[in-house]
């Protein structure tokens, strides 16, 4: 199983090109398991303007493995992740990516990203992120 961020989510929905989105591809394919981190699905939908739009890509994503929060153990988690990064001389930009890579730790699933951030937090951390060609 692999997690996917929104970098790749909004990368396939627009047609866009990467190793990434092949990967993505590949495995949907495949019928390989993918998961879907929560805060992902909210990140991607927050995007479309369009309703029905909205709605086709809402329920395409939903089929998906979720990977939830699990209150506050994961937001306190996050926090340590985040000031882990910190005292090692990087400035994560996204709470959410935190977050997002707290859930990948904790579940020990990998995740495919497009996103400078992920490769920082797996260098400080278990995160496991997909590795490219």
């Amino acid at each position: 199983m692999i997690a996917v961020d929104t970098s790749v989510w909004i990368d396939a929905l627009a047609g866009r090109e990467s190793w990434q989105v092949d990967h993505l591809r590949q495995a949907i394919r495949r019928e390989s398991p993918v998961a879907l981190p929560s805060l992902v699905l909210t990140e991607v939908l927050q995007g479309i303007p369009d309703d029905r739009a909205h709605d086709r890509v809402a329920d395409d994503l939903l089929r998906f493995v979720p990977l939830d929060l699990h209150g506050a153990a994961d937001h306190l988690a996050a926090a340590d992740l985040y000031r882990l990064a910190r005292r090692r001389g990087i400035t994560v930009r996204s709470t959410i990516d935190c977050l997002i890579a707290t859930v990948c730790i904790r579940e020990r699933v990998p995740l495919l990203h497009r996103d400078r951030d992920f490769d920082h937090l797996a260098r400080v951390s278990d995160l496991v992120v997909v590795a490219g060609p």
